[in-house]
């Protein structure tokens, strides 16, 4: 008995656990397997050619091994200016960090496209030298829709909300603004665009910044701020405003400062006796999505309204 436990040999007739234990095994694999054709997992060569394919990848593209292999997987961009470059460059950036996430627009082989999570890994020898790449692409498309309406609603109440509302970058920039500050400080969405954040503050303001420097820097994500300050409006008027901010993080890892400003009603008497000078013209279209919302590209086939095209902070690199 001791023998047979020690070489692991059952008898026939024995216990039948080893068995239940390989049905469940074989039941988790099932599982795993089927969780898995989200995914396409392939080897490309150093130059980005495909040398494996798996059945993963025929499922979300739609090309089988013999179709693919040795083909350049630029073949899965869209067919826009530019696209194989960027295939080149992903390339680049895989084998000096040793991994590339993506995510965009992917073509497949009958013409559709689908939204795609891309882990491009380089595979090294000891030397350092680069033999390949092992490329993990998912299939995100359901996902990257649910976002997209996400974020078109984050949208719609940055531009509804009738306080005013600024995103700064970490320069102390304007990112974007909506309607209600431009009306309350009298200008443009294209005047606000990238302008500093001291420009903002009336000369009589004699508060720090409105990018209040470490501390802010510091700050617990999301957590508001309030401070009173007053604002320069295009005409030089002072506008007293209370301001709510907090700092937020950007896909690409970047933090922005959203800032509301809400007007704490020194100034509607003012502009009731005729000195608010209304913006002129409408306003223009927001030429750049929000930090932080992944806004899809638009895809022609199905037909699909004009969305932003990709946010650069959607791409990025980790060092391996």
């Amino acid at each position: 008995m001791d023998k047979d436990r020690d070489t692991g040999f059952v008898p026939r007739g024995g216990h039948g656990g080893i068995a239940r234990l390989q049905s469940k095994a074989d039941a988790r694999l099932g599982l795993l397997a089927a969780g898995m054709r989200e995914y396409g997992i392939f080897v490309l060569d150093t130059a980005g050619r495909v040398q494996s394919w798996d059945n993963g990848a025929e499922l979300i593209t739609g090309y089988r091994g013999g179709d693919i292999i040795g083909r350049h997987f630029s073949v899965f961009a869209p067919a826009e200016p530019g696209t194989a470059d960027h295939a080149d460059w992903d390339l680049a950036q895989a084998a000096e960090f040793g991994r590339h996430v993506d995510a965009g627009w992917c073509v497949r082989r009958d013409g559709t496209r689908f939204w795609a999570h891309v882990v491009i890994t380089a595979q090294k020898s000891l030397e350092g030298s680069v033999q390949g790449f092992i490329q993990v692409t998912r299939d995100e498309t359901e996902a990257g829709i649910r976002q997209q309406r996400s974020s078109r609603r984050f949208t719609d109440l940055f531009d509804l909300v009738p306080a005013g509302i600024a995103l700064f970058d970490e320069a102390g920039q304007v990112l974007d603004a909506n309607e209600a500050l431009c009306g309350l400080l009298g200008y443009r969405l294209p005047e606000l665009d990238a302008m500093p954040a001291a420009s903002l503050l009336h000369p009589d303001d004699r508060g720090p910044s409105l990018i209040t420097d470490a501390a802010a820097a510091e700050a617990t994500l999301n957590q508001s701020r309030v401070h009173q300050r007053t604002l320069l409006r295009s005409d030089g008027q002072p506008v007293p405003c209370d301001v709510h901010s907090a700092v937020s993080v950007a896909d690409d890892g970047t933090r922005f400062w959203v800032m509301v400003f809400q007007d704490n009603g020194t100034q509607l008497c003012r502009r009731g006796r005729g000195n608010h000078r209304p913006v002129p013209g409408p306003r223009t279209t927001r030429n750049r999505p929000l930090p932080g919302l992944a806004v899809l590209p638009p895809a022609p086939s199905p037909p699909a309204p004009h969305l932003p095209r990709k946010p650069k902070g959607i791409t990025h690199t980790t060092p391996g």
